[in-house]
């Protein structure tokens, strides 16, 4: 049987998505050239003891010097390709006259006359100084426009300029354009770069556990050698993207593996609902039904005839059912906010209760614990919920920042 995939829909679907990106992206549209990298440091206006304009300074670097920068690693600018060229052209490297224009992305930083920007080359490092800023008002998001002329060539004047550092940051250029924050403080973005890794650890470590190639679809075990498959699951993981990892294109698009005209009113009575939702009010034990795959027939289930498959279907008039996606006593515990000694049960609470929250609050060794409880049935159904706190925990954090 081939694959159930609608490989046809899903490129065309992205296709779609990215040439409307490009469309609609002022960013995409205005810039044509590759950034160059470079270490920028960002006067801080917070810190520094002088008033805007900074005109009347008696030394901008050094000792005497009034003012505090906030260094900004991996900060991208443009239309200056011209420097690197000519580093690469100058034996000697430039002289002190070199000047020219750049621009900074909109939603970055606002440059600042004395804001200083370094590029290394050849175990040299080149420190050029903001001169002029212009405003590119037409767009709805401006571009800053900026003149900088090459101020010092020498170690001294660069280790003056980090003592004057009292904030440090890095820039995440995928973040630009988007609603996250690009401009990240280095002591939230190590705690990110480690939830980042452990996701992605989750991710595979599911994938390996439960996911079925030949139905493109998670299975997850079920009193012995039946399996169990949960449809609204698959909805959910498709709708949050939740197995969409940063810079990757291989990622999984779960198939529609039948028809039901009732999935949607069914899926607001599930547990991937009240976790969108946030509202512990909604807390029950989230019963289900568990019925033969081949009983619906345009399922690949029954076109295999694999009797070993179940599949999760919603009651919708309340009878009684014998499965339920948590116990009576964990829906008691998230309603009445009770102690617990499990991280991820915590976490779980925590998040529907709808508590404040910051990634501080996401443990790091959630995917060693997952796989100490031997790929069970809770973790079958638990770990895509996990999945949808980070990264809703994630996102609202970097955009808050």
């Amino acid at each position: 049987m081939a694959l159930l995939l609608d490989e046809h829909k899903l490129v065309e679907d992205n296709i779609f998505e990215y040439e409307n990106r490009i469309a609609n992206s002022e960013i995409v549209r205005f810039i044509e050239s590759t950034p160059v990298f470079t270490t920028y440091f960002h006067i801080n206006n917070n810190e520094s003891t002088v008033d805007d304009g900074y005109k009347d300074i008696e030394s901008i670097i050094g000792i005497k010097s009034p003012l505090r920068y906030q260094k900004i690693t991996e900060f991208p600018i443009y239309n200056i390709e011209g420097i690197t060229l000519a580093l690469e052209e100058s034996e000697y490297g430039l002289d002190s006259s070199y000047s020219g224009e750049g621009t900074i992305l909109p939603n970055t930083i606002k440059p600042l006359p004395n804001d200083f920007f370094m590029i290394n080359h050849l175990d040299k490092q080149y420190l050029f100084r903001i001169t002029d800023i212009g405003y590119d008002n037409i767009r709805p998001d401006g571009y800053y426009k900026i003149g900088f002329k090459l101020e010092y060539l020498d170690d001294v004047r660069v280790e003056s300029l980090l003592k004057q550092v009292n904030e440090s940051f890095s820039c995440i250029l995928e973040n630009i354009g988007t609603e996250a924050k690009c401009i990240i403080s280095d002591e939230y973005l190590e705690t990110i770069s480690k939830i980042d890794a452990m996701y992605n650890d989750m991710i595979q470590t599911y994938i390996t556990i439960f996911y079925n190639k030949v139905y493109n679809s998670f299975l997850g075990d079920h009193d012995g050698n039946m399996k169990v498959y949960d449809p609204f699951m698959a909805v959910f993981i498709n709708k949050h993207k939740l197995l969409n990892r940063k810079n990757d294109y291989s990622t999984i698009f779960l198939s529609d593996t039948f028809n039901d005209n009732k999935r949607q009113i069914k899926y607001e009575k599930t547990i991937y609902r009240a976790f969108e939702r946030r509202d512990v009010k909604l807390v029950n034990p989230f019963p289900y039904h568990l019925i033969g795959g081949i009983t619906k027939h345009d399922s690949p289930f029954a076109r295999w005839n694999d009797k070993s498959v179940l599949i999760v279907d919603i009651p919708l008039l309340g009878e009684e059912c014998e499965e339920s996606y948590i116990t009576q006593e964990l829906s008691n515990s998230f309603k009445f906010n009770a102690p617990t000694e499990s991280i991820y049960v915590e976490l779980m609470q925590k998040f529907i209760r709808n508590e404040e929250m910051s990634i501080y609050d996401i443990p790091l060794n959630l995917n060693e614990v997952l796989l100490s409880l031997n790929a069970s049935e809770e973790v079958y159904f638990f770990t895509p919920i996990l999945l949808y706190i980070i990264k809703e925990i994630t996102t609202q954090f970097l955009q808050n920042r």
